[in-house]
């Protein structure tokens, strides 16, 4: 049992040196994106937006929601998913990274009433890795620093809204992209 514990002991930094590194790695790479995508040097190979009538609406009276969609094709087999959701509840954008067309890191940001939230979500061969959330705790102040949230059921419950919004553009894409 102590050879176990003071394996464990011993793995630990290593473990949390290799999420470090993957978030710097990730980090790096990302700034390089965003230069490319400041400068232009992408292809949009797809935009969509939805019409009112493909949107399911519960009350006829509410504002009629707003969704985008666009896939930037870069070099390399490097590319960056954007989804805008714009309606009553509030205002969702996502921007995935992504090589290959697999997600490495998603920026999620969500609005609504008082409430903002902004994750920064990395993955590793399509699994999450880590979410760092920033937030407003819903009482209109200060953005927090971002923070690792460490509880999976927690993750999964505040990245569910964007994971909808995902799997609908994804599907609308298939849908039309023949």
């Amino acid at each position: 049992m102590k050879q176990l514990l003071f394996f464990i002991l011993l793995s630990l930094p290593a473990i949390f040196l290799a999420q470090s590194d993957l978030v710097l790695e990730t980090n790096t790479l990302i700034k390089r994106m965003d230069a490319q995508l400041n400068n232009n040097t992408f292809e949009q190979t797809m935009y969509f937006s939805w019409s009112p009538s493909e949107i399911e609406i519960a009350d006829p009276n509410a504002e009629i929601p707003k969704m985008t969609f666009r896939y930037l094709v870069m070099p390399e087999g490097f590319g960056v998913k954007e989804i805008q959701f714009t309606g009553n509840d509030g205002k969702f954008e996502m921007k995935y990274y992504c090589f290959n067309g697999t997600p490495f890191f998603a920026f999620l940001s969500g609005e609504g009433q008082e409430c903002i939230n902004r994750y920064k979500v990395y993955y590793e061969q399509a699994q999450l890795v880590t979410c760092l959330r920033q937030t407003n705790a819903c009482n209109g102040t200060s953005m927090s620093a971002f923070l690792e949230l460490k509880d999976e059921v927690e993750m999964m419950e505040e990245l569910t809204g964007f994971a909808q919004f995902a799997v609908l553009a994804d599907a609308y894409v298939m849908e039309n992209s023949h």
